[in-house]
């Protein structure tokens, strides 16, 4: 059951596997009891800068960072919704702008599912390089497969993909994109299951995620459970 993984261990978690998955393009991580500062060596997001808040204050007391100072945005995790209209006149009136509403979940523990036949792990750099030219840009970074899992959906093509982690005995799932042209086929919830299954082992505890709000039934599917908020906010 969900209850077994806590809203500050799945926001730990998940951020840690954020950083990891990024670290390419990350020039300083600076931690701090309430909040992660993040510099880019290249705009992610829009941004060079960036701050992952674990509490649900976005902007109280925090006029001692220097960050603010530039633009950035930041991921406000907290674990229930806590936006109301006061909160957006005071956000407004320190130049913050809301972009999007994303759902934290978790699942625990990781059921049984039967691997998909269909979906393979990205074992070959020639593999990344054929799904990166298929979606006319980079989605698989081979040299990253290290420290990341990335399996793929393919017929004709890779028309479906997605990456996992192991953080703190946990998988994290990320960057779940299936093609346009092939969506509300059920081609996502294969991938995620051969992942899960994959990556799943006797010392795993289960599994954390971020949900667009499109996606939250596809996660609800496989019997992931809400246990937060995710509001991201933009300053520039």
């Amino acid at each position: 059951m969900s209850e077994f993984i806590t809203f500050s261990s799945a926001v730990d978690t998940y951020i840690e596997s954020f950083c990891k998955l990024k670290e390419k393009v990350i020039e300083d991580i600076r931690y701090a009891n309430e909040y992660v500062q993040i510099t880019f060596n290249k705009e992610v997001g829009g941004r060079k800068h960036g701050i992952m808040v674990k509490t649900p204050y976005l902007i109280k007391e925090n006029n001692n960072l220097q960050i603010f100072e530039q633009p950035h945005w930041i991921f406000c995790f907290s674990p229930k919704t806590l936006i109301t209209p006061e909160w957006y006149k005071k956000c407004e009136q320190y130049g913050y702008e809301l972009k999007f509403h994303d759902i934290l979940m978790s699942l625990a523990p990781i059921p049984r599912y039967s691997p998909n036949q269909h979906v393979y792990k990205v074992k070959q750099t020639e593999t990344a390089n054929v799904i990166n030219s298929f979606y006319q840009r980079e989605v698989i970074d081979f040299d990253n497969e290290k420290i990341v899992s990335s399996y793929f959906y393919k017929q004709e093509n890779p028309i479906c993909y997605g990456k996992g982690m192991l953080v703190n005995k946990m998988v994290c799932i990320h960057q779940v994109f299936t093609h346009p042209h092939y969506r509300k086929r059920g081609i996502a919830k294969e991938v995620c299951k051969t992942l899960l299954q994959e990556m799943n082992s006797v010392d795993t505890i289960g599994s954390v995620l971020v949900a667009t709000e499109m996606a939250v039934p596809l996660y609800k599917s496989l019997g992931f459970k809400k246990i937060g908020d995710v509001h991201i906010f933009d300053k520039g």
